[in-house]
Protein backbone atom coordinates (compact mmCIF):
# COMPACT_ATOMS: atom_id res chain seq x y z
CA UNK A 1 0.00 0.00 0.00
CA UNK A 2 2.55 2.20 1.18
CA UNK A 3 4.32 2.09 -2.26
CA UNK A 4 1.17 2.97 -4.27
CA UNK A 5 1.18 6.22 -2.82
CA UNK A 6 4.81 6.95 -3.91
CA UNK A 7 3.83 8.94 -6.80
CA UNK A 8 0.11 10.69 -5.03
CA UNK A 9 2.84 11.86 -2.22
CA UNK A 10 5.13 12.90 -4.87
CA UNK A 11 2.67 14.87 -6.88
CA UNK A 12 1.53 16.46 -3.83
CA UNK A 13 -2.22 14.88 -3.41
CA UNK A 14 -1.15 13.15 -0.16
CA UNK A 15 0.81 13.53 3.02
CA UNK A 16 2.23 11.32 5.39
CA UNK A 17 1.44 12.46 9.08
CA UNK A 18 3.23 12.23 12.28
CA UNK A 19 2.00 8.93 12.50
CA UNK A 20 3.02 7.33 9.16
CA UNK A 21 -0.66 7.34 8.15
CA UNK A 22 -1.22 9.31 4.69
CA UNK A 23 -4.20 11.68 4.65
CA UNK A 24 -5.28 13.98 1.43
CA UNK A 25 -3.68 17.20 1.41
CA UNK A 26 -5.75 20.35 1.27
CA UNK A 27 -5.23 21.95 -2.05
CA UNK A 28 -5.26 25.90 -1.43
CA UNK A 29 -6.87 28.51 -4.19
CA UNK A 30 -3.74 29.96 -4.29
CA UNK A 31 -1.69 26.71 -5.20
CA UNK A 32 -4.55 26.18 -8.35
CA UNK A 33 -3.62 29.85 -9.27
CA UNK A 34 0.08 29.26 -8.94
CA UNK A 35 -0.77 25.74 -11.48
CA UNK A 36 -2.70 27.52 -13.75
CA UNK A 37 -0.07 30.14 -13.55
CA UNK A 38 2.80 28.05 -14.41
CA UNK A 39 0.36 26.03 -16.92
CA UNK A 40 -0.08 29.93 -18.76
CA UNK A 41 3.97 30.18 -19.02
CA UNK A 42 4.43 26.52 -20.53
CA UNK A 43 1.58 26.84 -23.00
CA UNK A 44 3.18 29.97 -24.26
CA UNK A 45 6.51 28.44 -24.51
CA UNK A 46 5.29 25.38 -26.33
CA UNK A 47 2.90 28.18 -28.89
CA UNK A 48 6.44 30.08 -29.45
CA UNK A 49 7.94 27.00 -29.93
CA UNK A 50 5.53 25.43 -32.41
CA UNK A 51 5.69 28.75 -34.55
CA UNK A 52 9.31 29.16 -34.77
CA UNK A 53 9.11 25.39 -36.02
CA UNK A 54 6.43 26.60 -38.73
CA UNK A 55 2.65 25.38 -38.59
CA UNK A 56 2.11 22.84 -40.85
CA UNK A 57 -1.13 22.84 -42.80
CA UNK A 58 -2.38 19.93 -40.99
CA UNK A 59 -2.08 21.34 -37.58
CA UNK A 60 -3.66 24.96 -38.78
CA UNK A 61 -6.33 22.95 -39.78
CA UNK A 62 -6.51 21.53 -36.96
CA UNK A 63 -6.26 24.19 -34.48
CA UNK A 64 -9.31 26.07 -36.44
CA UNK A 65 -11.69 23.20 -36.09
CA UNK A 66 -11.05 23.59 -32.28
CA UNK A 67 -11.66 27.04 -32.93
CA UNK A 68 -14.45 26.60 -34.60
CA UNK A 69 -16.78 23.99 -32.64
CA UNK A 70 -16.09 26.27 -29.38
CA UNK A 71 -17.71 29.15 -30.69
CA UNK A 72 -20.81 26.61 -31.98
CA UNK A 73 -20.86 25.38 -27.98
CA UNK A 74 -20.58 28.37 -26.81
CA UNK A 75 -23.41 29.76 -29.08
CA UNK A 76 -25.57 27.23 -27.95
CA UNK A 77 -28.94 27.44 -26.01
CA UNK A 78 -29.23 25.94 -23.61
CA UNK A 79 -26.55 24.36 -22.68
CA UNK A 80 -26.12 21.01 -22.06
CA UNK A 81 -23.92 18.58 -20.24
CA UNK A 82 -23.11 17.59 -23.22
CA UNK A 83 -21.55 20.88 -24.44
CA UNK A 84 -20.16 21.07 -21.43
CA UNK A 85 -17.68 17.51 -22.30
CA UNK A 86 -17.47 18.66 -25.74
CA UNK A 87 -16.07 21.71 -24.61
CA UNK A 88 -14.04 20.85 -22.41
CA UNK A 89 -12.45 17.74 -24.33
CA UNK A 90 -11.63 20.94 -27.06
CA UNK A 91 -10.29 22.82 -24.15
CA UNK A 92 -7.36 19.87 -23.90
CA UNK A 93 -7.50 19.37 -27.40
CA UNK A 94 -6.18 22.74 -28.45
CA UNK A 95 -3.53 23.08 -26.02
CA UNK A 96 -2.57 19.40 -26.70
CA UNK A 97 -2.11 19.97 -30.50
CA UNK A 98 0.47 22.91 -29.43
CA UNK A 99 2.31 20.76 -27.45
CA UNK A 100 3.01 18.43 -29.57
CA UNK A 101 4.23 20.84 -32.36
CA UNK A 102 6.43 22.07 -29.78
CA UNK A 103 8.87 19.49 -30.06
CA UNK A 104 10.14 19.88 -26.74
CA UNK A 105 10.31 16.44 -24.85
CA UNK A 106 11.00 18.18 -21.36
CA UNK A 107 8.44 20.70 -22.05
CA UNK A 108 6.20 18.24 -22.83
CA UNK A 109 6.63 16.35 -19.71
CA UNK A 110 6.26 19.80 -17.71
CA UNK A 111 2.77 20.28 -18.60
CA UNK A 112 2.37 16.71 -18.03
CA UNK A 113 3.21 16.81 -14.43
CA UNK A 114 1.65 20.41 -13.39
CA UNK A 115 -1.49 18.95 -14.98
CA UNK A 116 -1.72 16.57 -12.36
CA UNK A 117 -2.58 19.46 -9.83
CA UNK A 118 -6.24 19.63 -9.17
CA UNK A 119 -7.90 21.85 -11.18
CA UNK A 120 -5.28 23.36 -13.29
CA UNK A 121 -5.57 21.12 -16.50
CA UNK A 122 -6.64 23.03 -19.55
CA UNK A 123 -10.55 21.02 -18.98
CA UNK A 124 -10.73 22.19 -15.51
CA UNK A 125 -11.13 26.42 -16.83
CA UNK A 126 -14.30 26.15 -18.63
CA UNK A 127 -16.58 29.37 -19.18
CA UNK A 128 -19.64 27.11 -19.23
CA UNK A 129 -19.70 26.65 -15.43
CA UNK A 130 -22.27 29.56 -15.35
CA UNK A 131 -24.81 31.02 -17.90
CA UNK A 132 -24.68 34.34 -16.84
CA UNK A 133 -24.39 36.50 -19.88
CA UNK A 134 -21.22 38.39 -18.94
CA UNK A 135 -19.65 34.79 -18.54
CA UNK A 136 -20.19 34.03 -22.23
CA UNK A 137 -19.29 37.15 -23.64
Amino acid sequence: MRAALVTPEQEGLVEANETGKYLVRQITAQEVTDAIAVRGHLEGMAARLAAEHGVSCQLQGDLQACLDEGDRLLASHPRTLASYAAYAAINDRFPALILAACGNRALQCAVALNDKQPFASASAMSPMQRTLALDRD
